[in-house]
């Protein structure tokens, strides 16, 4: 029985003048097979890799930082704006004044799937109120550290933004249930390990650098918190309120009717974060 021990192919060769038809067809057939693809995959703006995004839940840790106003109207019809927040430095900015109004502060972080993340944090607010005072509306601010880490890695603090108005409405208890999401300018930087942008310039200042009340007030971190790429916001999912209790009902309590109280829900999801690829992963797209 005989095997096949050496194969060698059978060349047949064309050859036409360069000004030909043919030679013509040749370079014109080679152009398109080699920089038509080329051409596609480049206007379609997905050669090169400027940006991606990646699906992610931040670490979200309430570093139990707080700022609470209350508006409505004293007894007497005349405007009422009372301030609590959960740090007693802040507080003494404000104990000269009548703004100030001692409340009972609650938190719990709540991790539902233990995975080692915080999907929602629940903060309660009992605000004590004076015989006739009225509560029309709510603004807090919630001061958290945040972490992303799955593509780019970053840490930063960040304020999220609450806020419900009745009208004219007296509010006797109020309840906000709403998601905290990332919100970006442009995207992240993939490489490299964690970096703190806003380390140098916090939305809330340590304790010793407190001068005024206008450096911690509402305005103030809110306009810092808009100057970032990075910060955080709130998407409300519902806000609730009842009316406080009528004085007429029989089973009226005085202890009852003389409290405002708050509940806000915030949850923390999985959601898109933008960031700038890795040359490897930009190469890998374009290969």
């Amino acid at each position: 029985m005989a095997l096949e021990v050496f194969r060698e192919p059978l060349y047949r060769r064309y050859y036409a003048q360069s000004s030909s038809a043919a030679c013509l067809y040749t370079i014109f057939y080679a152009f398109i097979l080699i920089f038509l693809p080329l051409f596609i995959a480049y206007s379609s703006s997905s050669f090169w890799i400027k940006e991606s995004t990646v699906y992610e839940q931040p670490d979200f840790q309430y570093n139990y930082n707080a700022l609470f106003q209350f508006h409505g109207f004293s007894s007497d019809g005349s405007p009422l704006n009372l301030f609590w927040s959960s740090s007693t430095a802040i507080n003494d900015l404000y104990s000269r004044s009548d703004l100030l109004r001692s409340s009972i502060l609650t938190s719990a972080e709540l991790d539902d799937n233990r995975d080692g993340l915080t999907d929602r944090v629940e903060i309660g607010v009992r605000l004590p109120l004076a015989v006739g005072e009225k509560i029309t509306r709510l603004d807090a601010l919630i001061f958290a550290d945040v972490r992303v880490q799955e593509k780019a890695k970053v840490s930063f603090d960040g304020a999220v933004y609450i806020t419900h108005s009745s009208g004219t409405a007296a509010m006797g208890s109020l309840e906000i249930d709403g998601d905290v999401v990332i919100r970006q300018r442009w995207p992240m930087r993939a490489k490299g390990g964690f970096r703190s942008p806003y380390d140098k310039e916090p939305l809330l200042p340590t304790i010793y650098e407190y001068t005024s009340a206008s450096e911690v007030s509402f305005p103030a971190v809110l306009r810092k918190s808009a100057a970032r790429n990075l910060s955080l916001s709130f998407e409300p999912n519902f806000s609730y309120f009842s009316a406080p209790i009528n004085p007429d009902d029989p089973t009226y309590a005085s202890a009852a009717a003389s409290v405002f109280n708050t509940t806000l829900t915030l949850r923390i999801p999985s959601q898109h974060i933008l960031y700038t690829p890795t040359v490897s992963e930009v190469l890998k797209f374009a290969w």
